[in-house]
């Protein structure tokens, strides 16, 4: 495919877009694993004084999944799209709903500590 034409502009595009959404889910994602302990207990410390204090351990382990699985879709969006097969909108799609779950959780955590600590 010839990468100066306009199907070959969306070809590279979809390639960096997913490597790039991979890279940093992923990243994310693993950190959180790997750090789990530190991270529960920033979090912990920052939501101490809000309604979510209690339920941080299991918010914590909800956006890691979705993180390691939203950059595992776009890791096989990425080698599907270099395979020839085309980028599946099932992966992207899932990948796109999941970081939006994400991060609409951490949105409303972070909502609900601000209320509390009467941030403004």
């Amino acid at each position: 495919m010839p990468l100066h034409t306009l199907a070959g502009a969306i070809y590279l595009t979809q390639i960096f877009g997913s490597a790039f959404l991979a890279i940093l889910f992923l990243q994310s994602g693993i950190d959180k694993v790997i750090d789990y302990r530190s991270n529960l207990e920033w979090l912990k410390g920052h939501f101490a004084k809000s309604t979510l204090g209690g339920v941080v351990p299991i918010l914590l382990t909800a956006i890691t999944i979705l993180e390691v699985t939203a950059g595992r879709c776009d890791y096989c969006a990425v080698l599907r799209t270099t395979n020839g097969k085309g980028i599946r909108w099932g992966s992207r799609a899932c990948s796109l709903l999941l970081a939006d779950a994400g991060h609409n959780l951490s949105a409303r955590a972070e909502l609900s500590s601000c209320l509390v600590r009467g941030d403004q």
